[in-house]
């Protein structure tokens, strides 16, 4: 089930870089279903809704996924892929719902560099 649970990881990442970001948020809720430590993928999840436009369910799944980062080799994964959508032609984004994201975002590194500086995760890829 990991396995399986890992290639649908790897197909929300794909959706989203594709732009198909209900695709995206429906693969993560695949992988949780699969593998509960997979609840991380909230994260990206919420950056599709970010995306659509649909700005409480982005705040909502970035807090529920959030959480569940481990590492900040994953967190820097995460805010890679945020960074990459962001900086796509085209997008519209709430600029006040982004930066909400990228304060928890900061948040959970600080976190993490406060409790658990040398940790590495099983999910880190």
């Amino acid at each position: 089930m990991r396995v399986v649970a890992r290639a649908t990881m790897r197909l929300a990442e794909v959706h989203l870089v594709a732009k198909r970001f209900a695709a995206a948020t429906s693969a993560v809720d695949q992988a949780v279903a699969l593998n509960s430590t997979a609840e991380y993928l909230r994260t990206l999840a919420g950056f599709a809704f970010l995306a659509m436009g649909q700005n409480a369910e982005a705040l909502h799944a970035v807090e529920k996924g959030l959480p569940w980062v481990q590492s900040i080799r994953r967190l820097d994964f995460l805010q890679q892929h945020l960074e990459d959508l962001v900086g796509r032609p085209g997008m519209r984004i709430s600029s006040e719902t982004l930066t909400d994201i990228r304060d928890r975002l900061l948040w959970r590194r600080q976190e993490l560099e406060a409790y658990a500086p040398t940790r590495k995760s099983d999910r880190d890829v």
